[in-house]
């Protein structure tokens, strides 16, 4: 082979095979539609929209440098929200733990998210909360992520049981 040949047949092959790179991220699911988990910067707007709208809230409280939060949300919740499964019944809102920036509480105080996380006895991120339209936990939350295997139905299950516990708060007050 010539000395040019090499350099030229190197060239046709990368650029014969980048569309067969495109169409395989394609097919891994690399093109999913953008979606971005609302950060909560009014937990006070957050209830009253929950109440207004009958939803339970499934809070994430998440540390910025913490990388089993980046899969929790890349392989459990982008994909919950995406699906639209989840619009009807749920706000799906985090709270990043070490943020800067002072949040409006429950009771419309100015108060910062390491408050929130602590009240809340959030040591550990990533963890689930799963809350009513006035803060309370409403099911059993979830620490931590090992495998995403199982880790959808055990969402499900928990917000299965709060919005159980909602139901029959509110018929409780409302014979």
């Amino acid at each position: 082979m010539k000395p040019l040949t090499k350099p030229l047949l190197f060239l046709i092959l990368l650029l014969t095979g980048l569309p067969l790179l495109a169409q395989q991220d394609e097919e891994n699911g690399d093109d999913l539609p953008f979606v971005q988990i609302e950060r909560i910067t009014d937990l006070q707007a957050l209830g009253q929209r929950a109440r207004r709208e009958g939803k339970i809230i499934l809070l994430e409280v998440e540390a910025s440098d913490c990388p089993y939060c980046r899969k929790l949300e890349e392989e459990i919740l982008k994909p919950m929200l995406r699906s639209g499964d989840y619009e009807s019944n749920t706000l799906i809102v985090q709270l990043e733990i070490d943020g800067y920036d002072s949040i409006r509480n429950w009771n419309g105080t100015e108060t910062t998210p390491a408050a929130v996380s602590s009240r809340y006895k959030v040591f550990v991120t990533p963890t689930l909360l799963f809350l009513d339209a006035d803060g309370r936990e409403v099911s059993k939350r979830i620490v931590g992520i090992n495998s995403v295997d199982f880790f959808g139905a055990y969402v499900d299950e928990a917000l299965a049981e709060g919005r159980k516990r909602i139901a029959e708060r509110q018929s409780a007050r409302n014979p």
